[in-house]
């Protein structure tokens, strides 16, 4: 991660060390985050765990919230 991004989550009072980010690859791959750190190759993540924060990169594709209230997860 780069020094701006860390200090920008940092001024958005969010922990850059509770982050997970992906190498994306502009595909179709979705993956389950468990904990905090940089995933290889998603272009998207879920997760139920708390505390975390996923965070994605966008460029000519919008990115999409999925939230179910029956199942704490997004």
């Amino acid at each position: 991660m780069s020094d701006e991004s860390i200090a920008w989550l940092t001024s958005q009072q969010i922990d850059p060390g509770r982050t997970v980010l992906a190498r994306q690859v502009h595909g179709a791959d979705v993956m389950y985050a468990t904990e905090p750190g940089i995933y290889n190759q998603p272009d998207g993540f879920f997760t139920d765990k708390s505390g975390i924060h996923l965070i994605i990169r966008t460029a000519d594709c919008a990115a999409v919230l999925v939230s179910i209230v029956e199942i704490p997860a997004v």
